[in-house]
């Protein structure tokens, strides 16, 4: 059965079924958490390609919202958006578009990197980010020589929802502070707890293996625990 949220137009299920795949393996609260949050953020944000907002397809809007209502689904308290536009497109275009510009991007836009033959966004900036990627490695146990235990949800290494939580880190600091209680280890290291949350949806177990205090500390900021989705196990609401 699909859910759908009120508001959000139907014809946005299957994009978001296509772009964020694990979608399907959530419980219904969850997906409607999703939506709703979803919906917000497509109409709130400005979005545009580098060459213009003409480059954007409806498709790539969703996507944009999905990722983003993942994450936010069952916060309480709805963030003060830091990111408030996102330029979408090819790899390439966002390397000529940036070697273009006569000064760097603004701090409040997020940079997604979207290959028509691939679709879903992933976060361009942050793949620069070398203490990111490090942590991010090394929490998904990418980094340990061997493969990591959890099968990818998202098909590939590229990041997606890190950029996203580097915002929610400085929108939310009561839940911060919240999550810091469970594992100090991430206070003051937004990239870090960026890096956490991208192996907590797409390498739970080997997040849990490799950093078991970090893991309980996103179950609680976050409000759910990914690795139940898999195993038809309905994820508790606190």
């Amino acid at each position: 059965m699909r859910v759908r949220a009120v508001g959000f137009p139907l014809r946005w299920v299957p994009l978001v079924e296509r772009g964020l795949p694990v979608y399907q393996s959530l419980p219904h609260d969850l997906r409607e958490g999703l939506q709703e949050k979803a919906f917000f953020k497509i109409n709130d944000l400005v979005i545009t390609g580098p060459g213009g907002v003409d480059e954007v397809t409806e498709e790539m809007r969703v996507s944009v919202g999905a990722h983003i209502g993942l994450l936010q689904a069952r916060l309480r308290i709805p963030p003060v958006p830091s990111i408030r536009q996102v330029v979408i497109g090819p790899r390439a275009a966002l390397v000529a578009a940036e070697a273009a510009m006569d000064g760097p991007w603004s701090p409040g836009t997020l940079l997604l990197a979207w290959e028509p033959e691939i679709g879903a966004g992933r976060s361009f900036a942050d793949e620069q980010n070398d203490v990111l990627m490090g942590h991010w490695r090394r929490l998904s146990g990418a980094g340990s020589g061997g493969a990591a235990r959890d099968g990818d949800l998202l098909g590939d290494e590229h990041l997606y929802f890190a950029g996203w939580a580097v915002s929610l880190w400085h929108d939310l600091p009561e839940c911060q502070r919240a999550a810091c209680t469970y594992a100090p280890e991430l206070a003051g290291q937004p990239e870090y707890f960026a890096a956490a949350t991208e192996a907590f949806l797409r390498r739970p177990s080997s997040l849990r293996a490799a950093a078991p205090s970090v893991s309980a500390a996103l179950a609680h900021f976050y409000l759910y625990d990914p690795s139940r989705w898999n195993r038809g196990v309905r994820a508790p609401t606190a």
